[in-house]
């Protein structure tokens, strides 16, 4: 049985991740700390273990083996370099950083301590997404021209950002407004899928308030990014969308690929039909959902669990990647503020 604890609560995941832990019988959760004691209280109440007031208290319980930090984005660095001077394992929900700056610093911290990490980027996993990546690296689509990735929720209409999880409205807390809550996962599938094929090379928005809900906060928005082989790809994110019809496309000069929605549902991701145009594919025609894919894989969380408890035989996202994707989201955020395109440099970290 390995011994986790949460540090912070506040997450808007903190229930479905509480119920993931839960659900194990190799992990057990033996302590809680919130900034926030009520929140502390209420899942340190769940797991029937300890909440408490100091994270370094925390980090020094005997044989304590990992972490699972759900706090405010702005709190992750402090944290973190914590977590990496006590050398615990960590799962740090998305997104890892505010920006490069103490993106750069928990990167060096956690590779210094040499302790696992993962991050809540998921759509990497699911098994469209994979098998597309393989597709890609076999240069099955030719010259890619154009990629298209498409996360919309109804997140605003429900109102689901209230008490504990309005803190993620305010992107001095959270880093993001609503393209980057839910663009950053589209940002993570991207360099995912494109991988050693190409390096991006410059970035830019433009973001919008149709509602103006929450002060400062965009409600949604549109990244283009252009890569050094002539690749431009496209993200839309934002929490305004009531259906999502479409949430990939790949153009290239040997093929197409799309990820259809069910019409008039809103967002989901493991019920999407992937339709595929590939020259000398069998079977590839476009004209019926493929079928053959990859199984599907455990979530983020599951797979930092099974890493810690089997020793780090997962397939995880790096703290190089998750602080990577910081880097640029806050280069996106720059563009969309200042109207241009902004340089990005691949050996920044």
């Amino acid at each position: 049985m390995k011994k986790f604890a949460l540090l912070g609560a506040s997450h808007i995941h903190t229930p479905a991740f509480s119920e993931l832990i839960d659900a194990r019988s190799d992990v057990e959760v033996v302590a809680v700390w919130d900034p926030d004691p009520a929140i502390s209280k209420k899942y340190a109440d769940k797991f029937h273990c300890r909440s408490m007031s100091e994270v370094s208290s925390l980090l020094n319980i005997p044989d304590l083996d990992a972490v699972v930090v759900l706090s405010q984005t702005n709190l992750h660095l402090s944290l973190v370099l914590q977590i990496a001077e006590a050398k615990k394992h960590c799962f740090v929900e998305k997104p890892l950083a505010m920006g490069l700056a103490d993106g750069k610093k928990m990167k060096q911290a956690l590779e210094v301590a040499n302790v696992i990490f993962q991050t809540g980027y998921f759509k990497r996993y699911l098994p469209a997404h994979r098998f597309l990546r393989k597709l890609m690296k076999e240069f099955r689509f030719g010259k890619i021209s154009r990629v298209r990735l498409d996360f919309g929720t109804t997140a605003i209409f429900n109102d689901i950002f209230h008490s504990d999880w309005l803190w993620m409205t305010d992107p001095a807390r959270a880093g993001v407004g609503a393209f980057g809550d839910l663009g950053t996962h589209l940002l993570d599938l991207l360099l995912y899928l494109m991988d050693d094929l190409a390096e991006l090379e410059a970035v830019t928005a433009v973001f919008s308030r149709p509602l103006k809900k929450y002060p400062d906060c965009e409600e949604c928005g549109e990244a283009l990014l252009r890569f050094d082989n002539g690749t431009l790809a496209s993200i839309a994110a934002g929490w305004l969308d009531l259906v999502e019809p479409t949430s990939l496309i790949i153009s290239g000069t040997g093929g197409h690929a799309q990820i259809r929605g069910t019409a008039g549902i809103p967002h989901q991701d493991t019920q999407n039909d992937l339709f595929l145009l590939v020259n000398d594919m069998p079977g590839a025609d476009g004209k019926q959902p493929w079928t053959d894919l990859p199984k599907v894989m455990p979530s983020p969380l599951d797979l930092f669990m099974n890493a810690v408890v089997r020793n780090h035989t997962e397939p995880l996202v790096s703290v190089r990647e998750a602080a990577y994707r910081s880097y640029v989201m806050e280069a996106i955020n720059k563009a969309a503020a200042e109207k241009r395109w902004i340089s990005i440099d691949p050996r920044t970290l």
